[in-house]
């Protein structure tokens, strides 16, 4: 009987273990969620900026890249990825 007795208490922690694991599998698929949404948002933010920063590197020249300092200031940030 009390081998019958010790499987049962190992189920029951077994089974305390498992929804930990399962609260902590909850916890982490919802950290990965949230970070792959604030990554799309940032890519999204950084094609705004290039496209802003292409338009300046352009402005009095378009469609090539001009020459006045804002226009070399605007292309050398484009060069940083």
């Amino acid at each position: 009987m009390s081998e019958f007795l010790n499987t049962i208490d190992e189920i029951l922690e077994l089974n305390k273990r498992i929804k930990t694991l399962e609260v902590i599998g909850e916890d982490r698929c919802n950290t990965v969620t949230r970070l792959r949404d604030k990554i799309d948002e940032l890519e999204a933010e950084n094609e705004a900026l290039r496209e802003a920063l292409d338009k300046l590197a352009r402005l009095g020249n378009e469609p090539h890249y001009g020459n006045s300092h804002g226009n070399v200031i605007a292309q050398k940030a484009l060069e940083k990825k």
